[in-house]
């Protein structure tokens, strides 16, 4: 083996080593990416099932949420929507139509990243990217679980809204939207601290 053989052969050595590390870098980066947009999800989605379950358990306004090994700001808010269906004749049978179709809510939960400053010791981070988008449209008067239906009927001021927005909604004042959200101090699913 001569000299520039050697040479050829740790160059060409060198060349694998670094396209394997290359690799594995972009492929743990990518993990980590995935990772947060996983988290950022799921949070989404327990801050929606929060909302819907009992609006005055979120989470504080303001706060980052901790979750997983990242930080992130959070925003929940409500839009009225009203549901179109296709009128029926009256001759096919059918007495009055559906009624109070704009009752219903879009509530869309919106995550960003937290984006802090190296050294950061107070204050609140600033919004980074947004890493998850979920909305779910529900009917407000109508919970599916049990617990909710539960509080809903022993709470007076639950009660209270509720025939608010059944009175606003036979006057046909619709509802509007309604933002909420920011950021919180504890977990969702343990209400972290109300509003």
């Amino acid at each position: 083996m001569t000299l520039l053989e050697v040479v050829f052969a740790v160059v060409l050595l060198s060349l694998v080593v670094a396209s394997v590390t290359g690799a594995m870098a972009f492929t743990n980066k990518m993990d980590a990416r995935n990772d947060k947009r996983l988290g950022a999800y799921e949070l989404a989605n327990r801050l929606i099932l929060q909302y819907l379950d009992d609006p005055k358990a979120m989470p504080r306004r303001g706060a980052p949420l901790d979750y997983g090994f990242y930080r992130y700001l959070w925003d929940v808010s409500t839009e009225t929507v009203e549901m179109k269906v296709k009128e029926v004749r009256r001759e096919e049978g059918r007495g009055s139509g559906p009624q109070m179709l704009d009752r219903f809510e879009e509530v869309t939960a919106r995550v960003w990243i937290a984006d802090e400053e190296p050294g950061q010791t107070s204050g609140y981070p600033r919004q980074g990217e947004l890493l998850a988008e979920l909305s779910r449209v529900h009917d407000p008067f109508f919970k599916q679980d049990a617990d909710a239906a539960d509080r809903l009927v022993n709470d007076p001021s639950n009660m209270e809204g509720l025939i608010r927005r059944i009175m606003r909604q036979n006057q046909g004042g619709g509802g509007g939207s309604s933002p909420r959200g920011g950021g919180g101090g504890g977990s969702p699913s343990t209400g972290g601290g109300g509003r």
